[in-house]
């Protein structure tokens, strides 16, 4: 085909471009030159022949609104996949095993995860397909409805080019947009480029599961109630007030309490060993302890701070202290727990296999927060100073101040209206002497004294008063440790993850570990539970007395808090490692202050574990089922066992107990029970009694009353919902995308169709950018661009064009109106 000529007409406010083309193939010359609407033909005939032509030859353009679903459905896999990504990420959802999946065959984790980063890209494709369609549609019912700036005549085909929104022509259309909706179109073209550029990480970030802890699903799915009981009610398993019959009947009140770990003097053997090596740990490490069943253990943490205040004797030092660690209650609970698991694992024959837990090799417990679990913790502070006892004396009428002003209350009403009274020195001198509420302690190496509130008084903290020898310069001196105590019982959350390590942690025991310079001790304040009021009576079995046997003769009265001090002073009785004060009275530190925070953790500490056993031993269930007649449960810590026992009421009395012999299902037989179940058995009339039920599920009820442990299950391996900054991103990406395309919906089926009553039109041609130029080429061009063929100044790229048909139906860019727009289900050519 030859070169075009170019035809120039008369002017008027419609151009376009006339084209006359010379065919080779038919060896002719002439020139077929189409009609132009400012030269109709002059048969009178012709506009009648063209309209049939244009029927019969053209093509319809715009489409009813039936068409449209067709259309859109390049955008229905994108959106059902984009939000079942958003859905699989807002929550946590296990996925495979660390290893990897096991489908129909075994895949490795690194070639699922290559088929994933497959997928992700597919899914970035139908995005960026999906975005180029929907801005292609805005583009091209812009054309036939209205003018679009010459910059933006190609920017629908050119969605995801970042380039292109820096280009002149671009630019120019957005900073003199003409109309507010061109501005609009121009941000349409930014928004969806930039979405195409970052979905494909998107998609990799959301689609592809990371390592990590994730929710274990019918992790106790054989378990209608998926709590854990210790069977003695809450209030006596942390009890507030601490009198004579907290810990009773036990033998706590004896030598036989050290050996017992329900009792609170229990762990002070395995303590003092602890203190005695403090001149090579210098205390720094925690105390640990193993809980009875040998499978878990827990820490002691300690947390501690030094003032100095100017009161009656210059430089004065207090430290402040706080201890915490977990409870034993709920410590045995879950060492009987995992001790179950592993056991009901191996029974093939008689396991209940509790669920998913049992086939799955790494995972980790947490108890909830919630009300479905009832856990708490000793919070222990302290506040000691010191002072040597010589020099004291010789100042008269001076006695330490009742320095409580330190201890954080925690909000506690209790705490708040004793600590810091004004005639502090009068109170203090009462309460350290020989009156009643406290026990002497007198050893040839020291003189302790402890003093606790009775139970006719009201709340008041433990006071402690140490004395111990010294030597400096070869002679011996004494070291007056006086101590402040109170106690709090904490809500607390434990987790423990046995693949990893044996220890139960706890978010209380964390928080004292992360500051443990008690900079941010006053946030526990809106996690405090209530102040513990001990009373003097709860003493003897805190320290029971015992009798010593020595060569020398029996010592009388020795309590274990004399074992502790013992191992914290020197083994070769020198003392001067421990309480020498250096060179001048209160110039220095030296090991003075060493020597005070030994003593204040041995006595913080000695009050926290007592308190963490406070709880006797008592038995742990699980509630297997029930229903209106019968109730099974088991026996968690009663293993290998009896695995399940059951009870049967009928007319609201017990008429049957498997196995008949005493278990673990602890039933009140009250006499007409009795009676009634005369027809069975070896039905004990001595079992324990804590209630007397009459239906399953009035025992049940009772059970929620106990001390109980409910625990959300996760499993290490792949998944997703995990959070974190990649994670956020990559949903906000998706969520745009989600945005844009439910916006092009409501403006289309909501907006237009119901409440403005018009339909949007389907625009079937131009779907290439080849077809645009087509187009353009076939159309005259407007003035300014006549003669523009390389590069196009900035300034001309402010024409604006549409698509409109002449009475032909010959179909062109224009530049102005003035011609018909298209119209739907005509054929056009």
């Amino acid at each position: 085909m030859e070169d075009s000529v170019t035809k120039a007409k008369e002017p008027s406010d419609q151009v376009y471009l006339e084209v006359s083309q010379v065919d080779d193939a038919s060896g002719g010359g002439g020139q077929d030159v189409e009609p132009s609407p400012e030269s109709p033909s002059d048969d009178p005939g012709e506009p009648e022949k063209q309209q049939n032509a244009r029927i019969l030859e053209g093509e319809p353009v715009i489409l009813g609104t039936d068409a449209r679903l067709w259309t859109s459905l390049v955008h229905l896999l994108p959106l059902a996949v984009s939000v079942f990504l958003i859905a699989s990420n807002t929550q946590r959802v296990y996925w495979y095993a660390e290893d990897g999946p096991r489908l129909f065959f075994e895949f490795t984790a690194e070639m699922f995860e290559a088929v994933l980063q497959l997928f992700a890209k597919v899914y970035e494709l139908l995005v960026i397909a999906s975005l180029t369609a929907l801005t292609l549609k805005v583009f091209k019912r812009r054309l036939v409805d209205r003018h679009l700036p010459l910059g933006l005549l190609t920017g629908a085909y050119r969605v995801g080019d970042v380039r292109y929104i820096f280009t002149r022509f671009f630019l120019r259309a957005v900073l003199d947009p003409g109309h507010w909706t061109t501005l609009l179109l121009a941000l349409l073209v930014v928004g969806n480029t930039f979405l195409s550029t970052l979905i494909g990480p998107a998609a990799a970030i959301l689609l592809v599961p990371e390592l990590g802890w994730h929710p274990l699903r019918d992790a106790f799915s054989k378990v209608q109630l998926p709590v854990f009981f210790y069977n003695l009610p809450i209030h006596s398993t942390w009890p507030r007030v601490l009198d004579a019959s907290v810990s009773s009947g036990y033998g706590c009140d004896s030598v036989a309490g050290w050996w017992k770990y329900s009792c609170p003097s229990g762990g002070y053997v395995d303590f003092t060993k602890w203190l005695t090596e403090w001149e090579s740990s210098a205390l720094a490490n925690d105390f640990i302890s193993q809980d009875p069943t040998g499978v878990v253990r827990r820490r002691l943490i300690a947390a501690a701070k030094e003032t100095e205040h100017n009161y009656d004797i210059q430089g004065l030092l207090f430290s402040h202290m706080a201890m915490t660690t977990t409870s034993m209650a709920p410590l045995v609970t879950i060492g009987r727990l995992f001790n179950f698991i592993r056991w009901d694992s191996m029974d093939a024959d008689h396991g209940t296999k509790m669920g998913a837990i049992h086939d799955t090799a790494k995972f980790r417990l947490t108890t909830r927060t919630s009300s479905e679990s009832t856990i708490f913790q000793p919070l222990v502070q302290s506040d000691c100073t010191d002072y040597p006892v010589d020099v004291l004396s010789e100042v008269s009428d001076i006695r330490p101040p009742y320095f409580s002003y330190h201890l954080n209350c925690l909000g506690d009403p209790w705490c708040e209206s004793r600590l810091g009274i004004e005639d502090a020195t009068a109170w203090l001198g009462t309460k350290l002497g020989d009156g009643p509420g406290g026990l002497n302690i007198s050893e040839w190496m020291g003189t302790y004294r402890l003093w606790a509130p009775n139970a006719t008084d009201d709340w008041e903290p433990l006071l402690a008063s140490i004395i111990l020898p010294y030597r400096n310069g070869g002679e011996t001196h004494a070291m007056h440790y006086l101590c402040t105590i109170i106690a709090h019982w904490m809500p607390a959350a434990l987790s423990i993850s046995p693949a990893e390590n044996d220890f139960v942690n706890s978010n209380v025991s964390d928080f004292i570990a992360l500051d443990s310079r008690m900079d941010h001790f006053d946030n526990l304040t809106d996690l405090a539970g209530p102040a513990i009021k001990i009373e003097s009576e709860w003493l003897d079995f805190m320290m029971p007395e015992v009798n010593v046997e020595t060569p020398s003769g029996t010592m009388k009265g020795y309590r274990p808090v004399g074992f502790i001090i013992d191992g914290l002073l020197s083994e070769d009785d020198t003392l001067e490692s421990f309480g020498d004060i250096g060179e001048t009275q209160f110039g220095t530190y030296g090991s003075r202050r060493r020597a005070r925070s030994y003593v204040q953790k041995a006595f913080t500490g000695m009050v926290a574990e007592a308190l963490s056993r406070v709880a006797p031993k008592s038995r742990s269930y699980m509630v297997n089922s029930y229903n209106d007649t019968t109730v099974v449960v088991t026996d968690i810590g009663n293993h290998p066992g009896a695995v399940q026992e059951s009870a049967t009421w009928s007319n609201g009395m017990v008429v049957d107990i498997q196995p008949r012999d005493p278990g673990f299902l602890r039933i009140k037989f009250n006499e007409s029970i009795l009676s009634h179940l005369g027809h069975l058995r070896n039905v004990p009339n001595d079992l324990e009694v804590v209630g007397n039920f009459s239906s399953p599920q009035e025992y049940v009820d009772h059970l929620s009353t106990l001390t109980h442990l409910g625990f959300e299950v996760e499993t290490y391996g792949y998944g997703s919902g995990n959070g974190g900054t990649a994670t956020i991103f990559a949903i906000t990406v998706v969520s745009a995308y989600l945005l844009i395309v439910g916006t092009y919906f409501l403006y289309v089926m909501v907006l237009c169709k119901c409440l403005l009553k018009f339909d949007i039109p389907t625009i079937t041609a131009w779907g290439d950018v080849t077809e645009l130029v087509l187009l353009a080429w076939n159309s005259r061009p407007h003035p300014m661009l006549s003669k523009t063929s390389v590069a196009v100044h900035w300034s001309r790229w402010q024409v604006t064009v549409g698509i409109r048909a002449d009475q032909t139906g010959r179909v062109s860019l224009v530049t102005t109106a003035g011609y018909e727009k298209l119209k739907r289900n005509e054929l056009y050519h």
